[in-house]
Order: structure tokens, then C-alpha cells, then sequence
């Protein structure tokens, strides 16, 4: 009898199914909790549109290109399932010295690939640098903030 697929690869497919559904939650749980991007959303759109809009874009970071590009190479999915956290952790470093959130899921992500955690540290950089010129741009006092901050994201990232 034929299958869908092959039976020998089924654990495979399992994988990619809950790495999806995982990449999917974590995504929805940074929307959810982002002070940067909830300042927006609040602005524009009310509570019950802001939630499906969560649950879409976090669909839709599933299924982005570089995911479904990816696919084939497994090993991959697991250090995505942190960024989402790595971001909602950063934020929280950025906002409230909390350092619990960033710490754990950037030291989750570069042990599960070390690829994509320099990757990940890159961004990290350059977002840092475009709070900094967003801070500058608003005149706010974000500015010693962020350079207490990316001190602190050199020490930890390079430790």
C-alpha cells in the first residue's frame, strides 16, 4: 500500500509539524508581550483585531520563506524557536534590567546552533543601533539606556 509520504521518515515530519507549531506560539507570545511593537498596535487597532492579528503574523512567521527554504535542513528549527524569546528577552533587558528571559533563550539558541546564534547576535546588533537612532530621532532618554545596555550585550553575548 502507498502512503502520503514514507513511513521511515515519519518522525521527520513529526519534528517539522512541532517545530512549526512552536515557532508559531513563541512568535505569538513576543507580539503579545512586546512593549515596542504593543505601543503601536494599541494606537491603531482595538483589543479583538490585535489578537488575530498576533495569531496571523505568527503563522505567517512560520511559513515565511526562510522557514519553509530551511525545511530540509532540521537541525535549524530548534534555534528558530528561540529568536521570537531572545527579542521579547532583549526588550525586557532594555526596559526593565530584567535579564532572566535573555540570558536563558540566547544561551538555549546558540547551544541548539551555533549558526544561528551569531546570526541572531548580528541582528541583536544592529537593532541595538536602530533604538539608538530611534531614541535620538524622538529625543528621549533611551540613549544612556541603550549604551548601558549594549555594554551589557557585549559582555554577555562574547563571554
Amino acid at each position: 500500500m502507498r502512503y502520503f509520504f514514507q513511513i521511515n521518515i515519519c518522525h521527520y515530519f513529526i519534528n517539522i509539524c512541532l517545530n512549526a507549531g512552536f515557532i508559531s506560539l513563541t512568535t505569538y507570545i513576543f507580539l503579545l508581550k512586546s512593549k515596542f511593537v504593543n505601543s503601536y498596535v494599541d494606537k491603531t487597532v482595538n483589543v479583538e483585531i490585535s489578537n488575530v492579528l498576533r495569531l496571523i503574523f505568527g503563522i505567517i512567521f512560520t511559513l515565511s520563506t526562510f522557514y519553509v527554504q530551511y525545511s530540509h535542513t532540521i537541525m535549524w528549527f530548534d534555534a528558530i524557536i528561540f529568536f521570537p524569546l531572545v527579542l521579547l528577552g532583549y526588550e525586557q533587558l532594555i526596559n526593565s534590567n530584567k535579564v532572566i528571559l535573555y540570558c536563558i533563550s540566547l544561551i538555549l539558541l546558540i547551544l541548539f546552533n551555533y549558526y544561528i546564534g551569531v546570526m541572531v547576535l548580528v541582528f541583536l546588533l544592529v537593532l541595538t543601533l536602530f533604538w539608538i537612532v530611534l531614541s535620538l530621532i524622538y529625543k528621549k532618554e533611551y540613549l544612556l539606556t541603550m549604551k548601558k545596555v549594549y555594554t551589557h550585550y557585549c559582555i554577555l553575548s562574547y563571554q
